[in-house]
């Protein structure tokens, strides 16, 4: 999911609303697929974004901001975050205690969430974020504070729309999940290649388009094309794909 700061002017961002305590709630980006936490129950994924359980505060706003994104109903809200999974049988409701809402947590700008997004995007378990929730008690989004929130429409759509069909869509997250988003999260920080970002971020775009259509395929052929192809060495006739190696 691309997430970008609310001064940005491709910023999906909603109008803003009034904070009447002094101190900010802290922001979170809402991870429409994790299943569970395992033990310790919430996981750093890089400095000052933490994922856990979202409290129950939180979970009002979610839904709140899922009603005013698409006019979800309770209907859904109920069969995706608040049943049992995969779905087999009659409908079975869990104990709010088991509710599949959870949240990375931070404070400050989101500037750090499209990077984060990248790394979900590359890693085992391929989280989703659903849209950001931004709060700020002074400066930010307006004076005294207040509140706003941004989302990648296509992806958010796409993915609830698998959801309806793929049992395998809620990601259960352990100490290794966890640590293999950390490492990658750094390591595309530390690289100077702006080709591998740009391939990345192209990556991430080709989630919003339908999970079965064939040009989605085709993006993600030429995106590994553009990653192994290079320009050829003229002095050396196996350094090409149209040498004579045999392709």
């Amino acid at each position: 999911m691309k997430v970008v700061p609310s001064t940005s002017p491709t910023a999906k961002q909603a109008c803003p609303s009034p904070q009447t305590t002094e101190e900010a709630r802290p922001s979170y980006a809402f991870v429409m697929n994790a299943e569970a936490l395992r033990e310790p129950g919430s996981y750093q994924l890089i400095e000052g974004h933490q994922l856990r359980r979202a409290t129950p505060e939180e979970i009002a706003e979610i839904k709140e901001t899922l009603a005013k994104l698409g006019g979800f109903n309770h209907y859904l809200v109920r069969h995706l975050w608040e049943r049992r999974w995969p779905r087999t049988g009659r409908l079975t409701l869990l104990a709010e205690t088991d509710w599949r809402y959870f949240v990375v947590a931070f404070t400050g700008i989101n500037g750090a969430l499209a990077g984060l997004q990248n790394a979900f995007d590359l890693a085992t378990a391929e989280l989703e974020i659903a849209f950001t929730i931004m709060h700020s008690s002074r400066g930010g989004f307006g004076a005294g504070g207040s509140s706003g929130f941004g989302w990648d429409a296509p992806r958010l759509f796409e993915a609830l729309q698998r959801s309806q069909h793929d049992d395998a869509f809620f990601e259960e997250i352990d100490d290794a999940k966890a640590a293999e988003i950390s490492t990658i999260c750094k390591q595309l920080r530390s690289t100077d290649d702006a080709q591998l970002k740009q391939r990345i971020a192209q990556f991430g775009h080709l989630k919003g388009m339908p999970y079965n259509s064939p040009l989605r395929v085709l993006g993600y052929f030429a995106i590994l094309e553009s990653l192994l192809t290079h320009h050829p060495k003229p002095t050396d006739p196996y350094d090409s794909i149209t040498g004579p190696s045999g392709f």
